[in-house]
């Protein structure tokens, strides 16, 4: 019989445009426990020293294969990862399972970006399908780009609208329908809706925020 651990060593906490003020007493109490704080730069930059006091923080290491190894040798200590969302759905989350036992961790979600995609466009979740080109070939979408779909695609950057754009309309599908969801959920959140061909046509110096969806 595995034995399941009371206190997990490895949490992920997973955090929205609002930083820290959407999060729950039981998030930031794992925060300011913290002997190691691992997150992207945007993250970190979140967190107050003064929430973490002694945590030692750490940016995702390089080459981030490494990542599993480096987070490895900090067993014994409490880990907080900072992620982006839902750690669970195409996030770091579900990445940290192969490599860790699910008794070693714990994960705090926030609300993702399907979930408020979904919310803004009024689709219902389950009638929609859920892609993503952040780290994956932006090949795979085309055998989605069908008549009356409704695709929600996690983007990698702000390149991403423009490549879906070109996709649709090398199909000739240049009146399909597309909304770009720029920092969903935060103060600066924005809603552009275009047809594919509108799209190409935006001058490039319009670029979209990095974090769309």
């Amino acid at each position: 019989m595995t034995e399941i651990r009371d206190n997990p060593w490895l949490t992920i906490i997973g955090i929205g445009e609002n930083g820290l003020e959407d999060l729950t007493g039981d998030a930031l109490s794992w925060i300011e426990q913290a002997d190691y704080l691992v997150a992207g730069k945007r993250h970190l930059s979140m967190v107050p020293e003064s929430l973490s006091p002694k945590a030692e923080r750490m940016s995702w290491p390089s080459p981030f294969s490494s990542t599993f190894e480096v987070l490895r040798g900090l067993e014994g200590n409490q880990v907080v990862i900072l992620a982006t969302g839902d750690p669970m759905h195409c996030g770091i989350g579900g990445t940290l399972t192969r490599f860790f036992a699910p008794e070693e961790m714990q994960v705090l979600p926030a609300v993702g970006a399907y979930s408020l995609a979904a919310s803004r466009m009024k689709w219902p979740l389950d009638k929609c399908r859920l892609l993503t080109i952040h780290g994956r070939n932006p090949a795979r979408l085309l055998p989605h780009l069908l008549p009356a779909e409704k695709l929600i695609i996690l983007s990698k950057d702000g390149s991403s609208p423009r490549l879906v754009a070109e996709q649709l309309c090398a199909i000739g599908a240049d009146n399909a329908e597309i909304t770009v969801l720029e920092n969903l959920g935060g103060e600066a959140e924005a809603v552009h809706r275009m047809t594919a061909r509108d799209l190409l046509e935006r001058p490039k110096d319009r670029a979209f925020s990095s974090l769309n969806t």
